[in-house]
């Protein structure tokens, strides 16, 4: 690269993106060491034999793989200690008091929180109120009536003022938006 050396490449993108997967191929082994400064995730001497490319590229694959499943879990501190559950496996959130009860197809796990909190943090992950204590997992809303829905196999009250931007979020999702 004329006007950039890889490395400053590698720091620009890094100040963009710090998950950015980073494997540098170079005919120069002594400048391996300088990728630990940027977190590359490791080198191709040149010249690039295809089987040495297919085994770094697969790491790269895996090492990926294993951080978007790490961030689609949460960590939740309770008396027993910290569980670990999948967004995914959340049916819907209720709260009781000060403990949010994380009702998952694993069982069910207590913690310490507020809804408010958690609504927050799961932004974006297709969660909504249906009324002050429940947050829905819309990937398992599968039947609305008047006063409730079936999330996951189990009846959830909806609010009389949750109602509307509650469908309206449902039938957004469901339509893909």
């Amino acid at each position: 690269m004329p006007d950039l050396s890889g490395m400053d490449a590698a720091r620009k993108l890094r100040e963009t993106d710090r998950e950015v997967t980073l494997i540098f191929i170079t005919n120069l082994v002594q400048y391996a060491v300088d990728g630990y400064e940027v977190r590359a995730l490791d080198f191709i001497v040149k010249p690039v034999l295809y089987y040495n490319f297919v085994i770094k590229l697969r790491r790269a694959v895996r090492e990926r793989k294993m951080r978007l499943e790490r961030a689609e879990e949460l960590s939740l501190s309770c008396e027993t200690g910290v569980h670990r559950v999948a967004i995914s496996s959340v049916k819907y959130i209720e709260v009781v008091g000060h403990h949010l009860i994380f009702h998952t197809f694993d069982g069910d796990v207590d913690v310490c929180g507020s809804l408010r909190d958690m609504e927050s943090e799961l932004e974006g992950k297709h969660f909504s109120r249906c009324n002050n204590c429940y947050l829905v997992n819309l990937k398992y809303v599968t039947e609305i009536a008047a006063d409730y829905c079936v999330v996951g196999g189990e009846q959830v009250q909806i609010s009389r003022r949750r109602r509307k931007s509650f469908i309206d979020e449902l039938t957004l999702f469901v339509g893909g938006g």
